[in-house]
């Protein structure tokens, strides 16, 4: 896999110069939704910085049979634990499975860019694993 693009939800994220930002609602008002004001936080998700890219898979027999068992990938910071034992952490493998849901690890990786989709969604472009030994 040599470049991987992760969405994001456009609903509550945004991109701030080269920094993905989530928001969340504050003071929420039902009788008007445009008194709703948000509140921004940037995340470590930058053009440039070093993640890791990971995903998620439900591998439960009826997600299986009904081919719902495609990765969710997403980006994180530092190794991905393993989940019998949280202090083994990897770049790269499987981490494990929990409910029915497989994690694992691609290698870190560089941000190389960012960008709106005509949905409003945020896509986040990955490079190719820094570790040049991992298949």
């Amino acid at each position: 896999m040599k470049t991987k693009s992760v969405r994001y939800e456009g609903w509550n994220h945004r991109i701030n110069g080269d920094v993905l930002e989530v928001g969340r609602t504050v003071g929420t008002c039902f009788d008007n939704p445009d008194d709703i004001t948000w509140e921004w936080k940037p995340t470590s998700i930058k053009i440039g910085a070093v993640v890791v890219l990971a995903s998620s898979e439900n591998v439960s027999p009826n997600a299986i049979r009904e081919g719902r068992d495609v990765p969710k990938y997403y980006l994180t910071s530092g190794p991905i634990p393993g989940n019998s034992n949280r202090d083994i952490t990897r770049y790269h493998g499987w981490r494990g499975t929990s409910n029915d849901v497989s994690v694992c690890a691609h290698g870190e990786r560089k941000i190389l860019s960012m960008r709106e989709l005509k949905n409003g969604d945020i896509s986040v472009t990955v490079g190719p694993d820094l570790d040049t030994t991992q298949p």
